[in-house]
């Protein structure tokens, strides 16, 4: 049943081929659209625009373990590859939510540990999509 009400910051991530990243602590899609301008001699000087190319990228962070699933050094094994991910996922677990698919470039990748003792190592990534993301519900 899909979620009712807002949603949970916790509920909502990225998914690399069906699997969470591994403890996110944020995460974002971006998606936007280039405007061309039309000015035509026969607009009497206003502008119009018209759409043109299609641009999506979903980045976030999270906290850094070296024996994390889909975390920090995975993310860093798939840019130094340099391979397309299958399926990348915005969306939660549940089913009948929305979800948001496409296939991306990881286009970086950042392991931190600043700050002083006690504090958490983490990561940060960003995916460029590449052609268009779809909009679909979990299964």
């Amino acid at each position: 049943m899909a979620t009712a009400g807002v949603i949970d910051v916790k509920d909502l991530t990225v998914f690399i081929d069906g699997t969470a990243i591994s403890c996110a602590t944020d995460a974002t899609l971006e998606a936007s659209r280039d405007l061309r301008e039309v000015l035509c001699k026969d607009t009497s000087g206003g502008v119009d625009y018209k759409y043109s190319n299609f641009r999506w990228s979903i980045s976030g962070s999270g906290l850094y373990a070296m024996d994390a699933a889909q975390g920090g050094d995975e993310l860093m094994t798939i840019l130094i590859a340099g391979t397309a991910t299958p399926t990348l996922r915005f969306s939660t677990a549940v089913s009948g939510d929305t979800k948001y698919e496409g296939t991306a470039l990881l286009s970086t990748v950042s392991l931190t540990s600043s700050g002083g003792g006690g504090e958490n190592a983490g990561y940060s990534f960003t995916f460029q999509g590449t052609g268009l993301i779809t909009a679909g519900t979990n299964a």
